[in-house]
């Protein structure tokens, strides 16, 4: 997991640690008309994740636990209900939780945290969720052909909402289609390569070891050759710059633990589009 440069700055409690492996419903305040910006088909996208019918001329705030100030005075307001049959659990993103209803695939929602890792406090800001739903339409917009010749999928965020008040708010986040729900693939961040793990060598390591090529040899072609020929492609043909770091980038991983050569790419709020370059190109 990601670890913050600084502990000491890191305010999130315990109990919402992904170390903790903990697991809470998931809460939601209906905001009326006027009280909130939606982005995206949100309604729809709830349904589809959960199968819930969001209630007539409202809008779902899904909050944290540990929720910004500004969402839990907005919950004392409008009141906070859970989602009913819907779990969430923390990831190393800490804002980021795994949610799932059971008989439906999981998303991941990007929340608002009302918390201070790394010296940033972690809410999630109206231009974020705005510039996510944009961007992943933007994304869809990539040829099937390029795709596939490249090797590389992502994150989709096709919804999201903030109040209208502190423009703090949360994303609905779909999982790529890497991920087949049978075990057969997994999805890695860059990161994970070079962690720690309990006194055992990194998975770096182990990666090279099982391979035929010499250590600089394996990073070159594994790794550093796909990331660099997936960005210059969405950089110079499709006008797309990423914020690619090793958080934001993972390695399609088959069910033998090895890397398959395909990158998927989160946190499609943080990427930004060329659009006269877009429009030169036609």
């Amino acid at each position: 997991m990601l670890v913050p440069i600084d502990q000491r700055s890191n305010t999130v409690r315990e109990a919402y640690r992904p170390e903790r492996r903990n697991v809470w419903p998931q809460q939601v305040v209906w905001l009326p008309d006027g009280a909130a910006r939606t982005y995206g088909a949100l309604g729809e996208g709830l349904r589809d994740a959960f199968g819930h019918e969001p209630p007539a001329r409202s809008a779902a705030l899904l909050v944290h636990p540990q929720a910004p100030a500004a969402h839990r005075r907005l919950a004392a307001t409008y009141g906070c209900t859970t989602l009913p049959g819907v779990w969430a659990t923390p990831t190393a993103s800490y804002r980021s939780v795994l949610a799932w209803r059971e008989g439906r695939p999981a998303v991941v929602l990007k929340l608002s945290l009302g918390a201070v890792v790394g010296r940033i406090r972690r809410a999630l800001k109206e231009p974020q969720v705005a510039r996510g739903v944009i961007m992943s339409r933007v994304f869809e917009t990539i040829p099937l052909e390029a795709r596939e010749r490249l090797g590389f999928d992502w994150f989709p965020e096709p919804a999201g909402a903030v109040d209208a008040v502190s423009g703090r708010g949360w994303l609905l986040r779909r999982l790529p289609a890497a991920l087949d729900g049978q075990g057969r693939r997994s999805l890695l961040p860059h990161f994970s390569l070079i962690s720690a793990r309990d006194g055992r060598p990194p998975l770096l390591v182990d990666l090279i070891r099982a391979s035929a090529l010499g250590p600089e040899d394996y990073v070159l072609e594994n790794l550093v050759r796909p990331y660099v020929e997936v960005l210059s492609y969405l950089l110079f043909e499709e006008g797309i710059q990423l914020e690619g770091h090793s958080q934001n980038v993972l390695l399609e991983i088959d069910e033998h633990d090895r890397p398959t050569g395909r990158l998927v790419f989160r946190d499609l709020s943080d990427a930004t589009v060329s659009i006269p370059m877009r429009l030169a190109r036609g």
